[in-house]
């Protein structure tokens, strides 16, 4: 497995180009550099089976300040890859 910075198009990819106002709001973070999105690649077949989400600063700063303090939300694998330790 391969855990890695993903792009905003993969990102799309994930989310099969749906227009979650929540997938918005992700994209729209990555541009302003607030959050990063990673991926859990298969290296057999580089196929994307997951997904993770860093804010650096949010609005209620007890979940991420913008200095000292991180927020990490939607962890996701996909269901045949769970119970493999990549959590």
């Amino acid at each position: 497995m391969l855990i890695r910075i993903g792009s905003v198009d993969e990102l799309k990819l994930l989310w099969k180009n749906s227009g979650s106002p929540t997938k918005n709001y992700f994209i729209e973070g990555i541009k302003k550099e607030n959050i990063e999105f990673w991926t859990v690649e298969n290296d057999k077949d580089n196929q994307l089976i997951g997904e993770l989400y860093i804010f650096w600063d949010s609005e209620n700063k007890d979940e991420a300040n913008g200095k000292d303090r991180a927020y990490i939300c939607a962890f996701r694998i996909d269901k045949k890859y769970r119970g493999l330790g990549l959590g």
